[in-house]
């Protein structure tokens, strides 16, 4: 079978790469779309390897082996910084940035071995299909990086299926899971080569299902810039939706719907002593200790400048209260290495029947939280701000 015939699939996977790479570049701005771009990029240099270690793996005549065996570990080396600039992208947009960049941190150990291991490991070349394929224990244990990477990210998104959007569970979850299936064909029959296809796939997935222009427009909308939680506008938006699904005589839920309202404390002593950026630092941290500890919610929202409300659908208010005992607890904690403190009322409620609407659970839970803030400040008058 001819050579062109073999890579038609490479060549039409590096096209697609490369659009959607300059696409991606012309309508998002370079801090939006780095992820995205190194993602491709992985992708379309371990395609564009893919085509030509298919070559010289058929050209050992012509082709020095030292020059093939090279080739090969770059091609393996691309598949591994793929798979885990996507487990990375995945643990970005669900967990928090401090906590993702430990994640992230923690994990780069995997590839980084992989790296000093692939010298010292064998490629074997065998025949079949038409065609010449490597294998051997570089091989095999890149692919297992590769499996457990994917497994990882798909453990990560479904661990947060609250917390994401619904085109990303049902666009990229299943991409995950193909994934998957595809390395594991691969090693049972590798003369299918199917890791080029496989990770155009998930690239163009990935683009549509999180790093769309048109849906990065809308998300932007919604999204509290100096946070990244939700804002105002979305959440407006989301009540109105839900007093008619919820509350609605037509087509009521029965499933309860919770809220938790949130008021930062000592926000105005920060700025005074410290300054408004030193306040915008407290905000970010608030959010930071909200999305960390409130992770039944189903979104949490900056709605003024020192409040917040978590929202949670089908939960209890005994769950709700242990979620805001874990977020007091972990403000104390962070207090103890900032020099100011981090403090934060907070007061739930769940709708009940005969609840007329979500502003009654929303005023309701406002009330607690009122009165929690009288009771910390019974108990703390001034906020100690450590100079």
């Amino acid at each position: 079978m001819s050579i062109v015939l073999i890579l038609r699939e490479e060549i039409v996977c590096i096209v697609t790469l490369a659009f959607f790479m300059v696409y991606s570049r012309l309508y998002s701005r370079a801090d939006e779309c780095r992820s995205f771009m190194r993602i491709s990029g992985y992708a379309l240099a371990h395609v564009i390897l893919d085509l030509v270690t298919v070559i010289t793996v058929n050209h050992t005549d012509s082709v020095p082996e030292a020059v093939n065996c090279l080739l090969h570990y770059a091609f393996y080396i691309f598949a591994v910084l793929f798979c885990f600039e996507y487990f990375s992208y995945t643990v970005r947009i669900t967990q928090t940035a401090a906590k993702a960049k430990k994640i992230i941190k923690i994990t780069s150990l995997l590839p980084l071995m992989y790296f000093v291991f692939l010298p010292f490991a064998n490629i074997e070349y065998l025949y079949g299909g038409d065609t010449y394929y490597s294998m051997g224990t570089s091989v095999y244990i890149g692919y297992g990086l590769a499996v457990l990477l994917f497994a990882a990210s798909t453990a990560n998104l479904l661990a947060n299926i609250k917390r994401i959007e619904k085109i990303v569970l049902i666009t990229v979850v299943p991409m995950d899971i193909i994934m998957i299936s595809a390395l594991v064909l691969q090693v049972i029959f590798p003369e299918l080569l199917l890791t080029g296809a496989c990770v155009t796939i998930v690239t163009v997935g990935v683009y549509f299902a999180i790093d769309n222009p048109a849906e990065k427009f809308r998300q932007h909308a919604y999204i509290d810039i100096n946070t990244g939680v939700k804002n105002k506008n979305c959440f407006e938006e989301d009540i109105r939706r839900l007093d008619k699904k919820y509350f609605g005589t037509a087509s009521r839920s029965d499933t309860p719907l919770g809220i938790v309202v949130c008021d930062l404390n000592g926000l105005k002593s920060v700025n005074d002593v410290y300054g408004h950026i030193a306040g915008d630092e407290l905000i970010r941290s608030a959010a930071e200790v909200l999305s960390d500890t409130m992770r039944s919610a189903k979104n949490i929202y900056r709605i003024g400048g020192d409040e917040f409300v978590a929202l949670y659908i089908g939960a209890s208010s005994d769950l709700m209260e242990k979620e805001i005992s874990g977020m007091k607890k972990e403000c104390t904690e962070r207090s103890k290495k900032s020099r100011y403190p981090l403090s934060i009322a907070a007061g739930c409620a769940v709708s009940e029947s005969g609840c007329p609407s979500v502003n009654d659970v929303i005023s309701s839970a406002d009330k607690r939280m009122y009165t929690d803030k009288v009771m910390m400040k019974e108990q703390n008058p001034t906020v100690s701000i450590r100079r």
